[in-house]
């Protein structure tokens, strides 16, 4: 179980690490203290259930179909290959940093449903969230542990987004800071990658 599990946290940092809306949605947040806490709770929430629907999902199908496990371990390494590819570029060429997002203030009620909007309303979340890690905690040895991993690495990414914005976001804004992160993160997703491949 603790290898599924340490497969989920790095799987879950490597797709929830990247710039994009959500995480400059969250760095905002922190920044400008606006309800920042319950940000990074609901933005774990949505990772948490949709990586279950997704690992569970698949794994279910795999019990009825158990043959479609290996051609499921090959489509998934196809597409962290691809994941890794974008990854490596970003390292080599990227020439922008993450910025908090120009926001109005906004009650409560507003910032859960703008959280909400920014979590669920990309469909990229549900090709990173639902396939992605689906296919691949399906086919680990412990898919709870997989599932376990993954959501640490959203609950510890998110949290510590908001906790250290004012301190890091001068960091988290430099493009060469996040060359360097999307290289490592280039790196590790080939890594699983090769290791699917192999079984």
């Amino acid at each position: 179980m603790l290898a599924s599990w340490l497969d989920g946290w790095i799987m879950g940092l490597g797709l929830i690490v990247a710039i994009g809306a959500q995480n400059a949605y969250v760095l905002q947040q922190g920044v400008r203290g606006r309800h920042p806490w319950m940000v990074a709770s609901v933005c774990t929430l949505c990772d948490v259930g949709l990586t279950a629907l997704g690992v569970f999902g698949v794994a279910s199908a795999l019990q009825a179909w158990p043959e479609a496990t290996r051609m499921l371990g090959w489509a998934a390494a196809a597409l962290l290959l691809l994941l890794a590819g974008q990854a490596l570029w970003r390292a080599v060429f990227l020439r922008q940093g993450l910025h908090p997002l120009a926001a109005p203030a906004g009650s409560r009620l507003a910032t859960l449903f703008a959280t909400l909007a920014v979590s669920l309303l990309n469909p990229h979340v549900y090709l990173d969230t639902v396939a992605m890690l689906g296919a691949i905690g399906a086919t680990r040895p412990s898919p709870l542990g997989f599932a376990i991993g993954a959501a640490c690495a959203s609950a510890v990414w998110f949290f510590s987004l908001v906790a250290g914005a004012r301190r890091f976001a001068t960091t988290l804004a430099s493009a060469r800071s996040w060359r360097w992160i999307d290289g490592a993160i280039g790196v590790v997703l080939l890594v699983i990658a090769i290791r699917l491949l192999h079984g």
